[in-house]
């Protein structure tokens, strides 16, 4: 870039714009009377890794750095250490909430929120559990055939299932209880604050006026219902452990598993016992049999005799 005696700063500022080099030079009126021009030259990205360094200055306007180049540092509750991003605005943190940083001391929980996108996935969430409780109840229908003689009753495979429904007892008991530890200051406690309630057939009503004000009001009270603090868990960690205490060695399906394959070996021990007593029922009537027809068969030759020795028989006169 030729700079000379000639170059106005606008110009010099227009020639580093050119060099298009990832910063972006302008011309400050920094005074009123006589006018005091500066040429101001910052980076077009934030982050500590785009700082800029003048590393050759063959003029005489002073160059000197104003402001360094730095990160964002912020808190997250749940997290002991703050986070850094090289921008002020990210989505990374928490998933579907968009956090935006802005200056002074205001408080982490107003930071901008993408409401939309957690209505969005609270939506998903709703829909989810209202067709598992759907589903459960479909299995576990019990009808009776009114228009037949007997009477006949079909059940579900879930219906007389207590594993399924202590399952759906528990995370019924979760949604609508209130988290200990969150009490005070403004701190939200139950679901039914943010707009999640249960209905009376088990499945969830969902509010999302109700979530989008919470959420402009107080961001980190909704994250700490859902997600828990550094000391108390929120609504959504016994779900997430859900999956481990049923599946593990000794939980609820392990256990359940257990039983029915008893089950299955008790019944089919019956059916083999059942299977002997007709084996033996079986041959023991073949003997009766077989006796019966020695018996028969020597009373027949008996009865031969008898008639020959009696001179009974086949005689004409």
């Amino acid at each position: 870039m030729a700079v000379d005696a000639t170059t106005t700063l606008q110009g010099l500022a227009a020639k580093i714009n050119a060099l298009d080099a990832g910063v972006s030079a302008s011309v400050v009126n920094a005074g009123l009377r006589p006018p005091d021009f500066r040429l101001r030259v910052a980076t077009t990205e934030t982050g500590a890794s785009h700082d800029l360094t003048i590393v050759t200055d063959n003029t005489t306007l002073g160059m000197r750095v104003t402001q360094a180049a730095a990160n964002a540092s912020f808190t997250v509750t749940g997290f002991a250490a703050p986070l850094v991003r090289e921008q002020n605005s990210f989505e990374d943190v928490i998933p579907g909430v968009r956090i935006a940083l802005t200056r002074g001391r205001r408080s982490p929980s107003r930071s901008a929120t993408d409401v939309a996108a957690v209505t969005d996935n609270v939506n998903t969430l709703v829909a989810a559990f209202n067709d598992l409780v759907s589903f459960v109840a479909g299995e576990s229908e019990v009808t009776q055939n009114t228009s037949s003689s007997d009477r006949s009753v079909t059940a579900g495979p879930l219906a007389f299932d207590s594993t399924v429904r202590s399952v759906l007892s528990g995370i019924h008991g979760v949604m609508s209880s209130a988290v200990s530890g969150l009490e005070g200051g403004g701190g939200l406690t139950l679901l039914a604050q943010i707009g999640i309630t249960t209905k009376r057939d088990g499945t969830l009503a969902f509010d999302a006026a109700k979530l989008s004000s919470a959420l402009t009001e107080d961001t980190g009270a909704v994250g700490a219902l859902v997600g828990g603090t550094t000391a108390v868990g929120g609504v959504a960690d016994p779900p997430a452990r859900l999956p481990d205490r049923l599946t593990r060695s000794g939980g609820l399906v392990d256990v359940r598993d257990r039983s029915v394959a008893d089950q299955l070996t008790a019944v089919e021990d019956q059916i083999a016992a059942g299977e002997r007593r007709l084996g033996e029922f079986e041959a023991n009537l073949r003997a009766t049999f077989t006796n019966l027809e020695v018996l028969v068969n020597g009373l027949q030759s008996q009865g031969a005799f008898l008639l020959s020795a009696l001179g009974v028989g086949g005689r004409s006169t």
